[in-house]
């Protein structure tokens, strides 16, 4: 990726952070069908 095409991606995330109440970050690798579904809910 391109310098300026990070820069890009790094001001629309923080434009999108900015308008977010809540940002959740989570590392699912793993887990069964069940344990995604009961995750989003």
């Amino acid at each position: 990726m391109e310098r300026a095409a990070k820069k890009e991606a790094v001001e629309q995330l923080n434009e999108t952070f900015k308008s977010t109440g809540v940002a959740i970050v989570a590392h699912y690798s793993g887990l069964t069908v069940a344990q995604m579904q009961t995750l989003r809910k």
